[in-house]
Parts: C-alpha cells; structure tokens; sequence
C-alpha cells in the first residue's frame, strides 16, 4: 500500500531529495524503531510496536519482543496459592507465569496455608518453662516453633510454669499467677481468712472458725444464724420481772416486755410472782392465795400458845397466833400478838387471815 503511494509522491511537488527519502523510510518502517516491516522483507515483526523489533529486550509481557518467534523467554515466573492471606503461598500449589492469578504471591514457604498466623514471619518468643507463654526477648521468627520457643508472650514469671496468662488463680495466695498485676487474695477485715473464704470479709467477727455468738450474724459461716447460742424469753404482761412458762421466743436479748424468768404461775397480776414475800388478806384476781408461785396456801399466822417469846438471831418477838382454831386463809379470828418487846400480848378479835 505503501510503495503504491510513490508514484503519486513522485508526481507531487516535493522540494528535495531528502525528503523523498524521508517519506519512502516512512512506508517501509511504519513504527520508526529503525527496522522494516517483514511485510516488507524487513526483520520488525511487529511494525506498530517501536518496542518490538530483533535488537529490544525480552520482558515479561506475554509478546515477543526480540521477534526471535518466542514470548517471554528466559522471564517465566512462579508464584503459589495464598489461601490464608498472609502473604506467603502453598508450595503445593505452583503456577508457572509472568502475572499471577488472583490469590497467588511469589513466596511459596508457607508451612500452613489454612492458618494466616503460621508462616515464616511468624514470632516465636523464648519460653524456659515449657507452659506455652514466652517473654519479649529473645524472640524468632520461623514457620514452626523452635525448640524452646512459644507463641505466645506475656509471661511474667518464666520459671514458673504455674504463672503464666490465663492461669488459674489460687484465692488463698498472694502470687500473681495469670500476669494481670493482681493477686487473688485479699483480707478486708484482716482476720486473716481469705475473702474467698470467708462468708463476710467486712467483719473480723465472722469467719469459718470464728465462734458462734449471739450477735444477728453467722459468725462461723454455717449458713445458720446464732445457733445454739440464742437465749430464751418468757413474755411479762403484769411487769413484774416473771415470765410466763407457756409463752416464749428465742432472741439474743430479751425484747421489751419479755423476761428471762419463767417461774411466773399468774402473768396477769404483779402481785403474783415468786419474789412476792408479802402476805394477802384477799386472793389474787386469778382467784389464788398463791402469790409466790410455790403451789401452797401459806398462812401467816398459826396458834399461839398464849405466851411471847423474842427471837434472840433476830430480835423480832415472836409469839403471836390465833387462840384456839387457825381459820383457812381470808377467814377471821381472834389472834393474840405480841408487842413491847414481848412484854405485853395484845389480842384483837375478827383479824382476817393473811394467804401468800
């Protein structure tokens, strides 16, 4: 097409030789590399390329680019499956090629290509106890622990393979065993029982071995409330310090109202008690000369023989009585009483019998 041009560049008003040469190198070498088409017995074999011609560089890009009739000779490259991402591929999965395919690098020392954490870069840190956590320093890197190495860090104590992140930690202790910068153990109300152990780490009072008292609290932390230790009160309705057998509750003091004493036989009149060391000329309003609470009528008055006699121990002159029959208690009769320090018997007729 070209050289079917030069006839009509012959005839056209060119105004050198030069020129003319100029436009015939321009139908022969199309893509001005410096070599002719082969279309034109030239050895350019690609003539719309000026970077493919027999004198450029082979270079990895699928064409021939020395026109020596091979593409990309000598620039083949492998590159390998990276399924986990991690920049390094499967030596068992190779492909041959200048560009890769989606997924694949150009490292294929991947010793697990299903772990993205498992690789040559991976860093293994030293571990002199063997329980799985190493320190900072020294520290590798390798595709497979070590030997002496761990992959995991944050150890804070490498001589003991008891201590290491994550440990169980004893409650009872004061050893940071899981690298958190606390210990388990702790005292609050410094009875020296740990907390773990102790039912109520706010009271020194309440511990496992604490004694019961009776204080409202589980002192020896049995989950039981004063037991064994609370004290029994009888209610008191008349006031006077004697409680009633048939009703009473358990407490660690006696409530208002209620009385340790249980010897009352009559909780509804205060002369009935059995402190009551009086004498009564009337029963009580249950009905009973019983104010002492000793199950018997107990007179105050007996017989008298008709004569005084004084009590030499106490002083009291002694000697008065009724004459002849005693009368039952809140019945009259005479008595014959002895006065003056028993030198004048008085003797009084209707004298009603006192009962306690």
């Amino acid at each position: 097409m070209r050289l079917a041009l030069l006839p009509l560049l012959l005839t056209s008003c060119l105004t050198s030789r030069e020129e003319y040469d100029a436009l015939v190198l321009r139908a022969l070498d199309g893509d001005g590399d410096g070599f002719f088409a082969e279309a034109h017995d030239g050895s350019d074999c690609d003539d719309e390329d000026p970077a493919v011609h027999p004198d450029a560089l082979e270079v990895c890009d699928l064409k021939d680019n020395d026109c020596d009739g091979e593409s990309d000779e000598g620039f083949t490259l492998m590159w390998y499956l990276d399924a986990d991402g991690d920049g390094y591929g499967d030596p068992g999965s190779p492909f041959e090629g200048c560009s890769p395919p989606a997924r694949y690098v150009s490292q294929g020392e991947d010793c697990d290509d299903t772990d993205a954490t498992v690789n040559p870069s991976t860093v293994w840190y030293y571990d002199s106890d063997g329980d799985g956590f190493g320190i900072d320093s020294p520290r590798r890197y390798a595709c497979e622990a070590p030997e002496g190495f761990a992959p995991k860090n944050g150890d804070c104590d490498d001589f003991d393979d008891a201590v290491h992140p994550g440990a169980e930690e004893p409650c009872d202790e004061a050893v940071d065993y899981n690298c958190d910068g606390a210990v388990g153990f702790s005292d609050g109300d410094g009875d020296g029982v740990p907390a773990c152990e102790d039912c109520d780490d706010s009271r020194a009072e309440v511990a496992p071995d604490a004694p019961e008292t009776c204080d409202g609290l589980d002192n020896d932390c049995d989950r039981d409330v004063d037991e064994a230790v609370l004290k029994t009160f009888y209610r008191d309705l008349d006031g006077d310090s004697y409680g009633d057998a048939l009703t009473s509750q358990e407490a660690c003091e006696a409530p208002a109202g209620w009385v340790a004493d249980d010897e009352d036989c009559d909780d509804t009149d205060a002369l009935v008690s059995p402190g009551q060391e009086e004498f009564f000329e009337e029963m009580s309003d249950a009905g009973s000369w019983d104010y002492n609470c000793d199950g018997r009528n107990e007179k105050k008055y007996g017989t008298q023989s008709g004569s005084c006699a004084l009590d030499e121990t106490s002083g009291d002159c002694d000697g008065e009585g009724f004459v002849g029959l005693v009368p039952p208690c809140g019945a009259e009769g005479r008595v014959i009483v002895c006065i003056n320090e028993c030198t004048s018997p008085v003797g009084k007729s209707d004298f009603i019998q006192p009962c306690r």
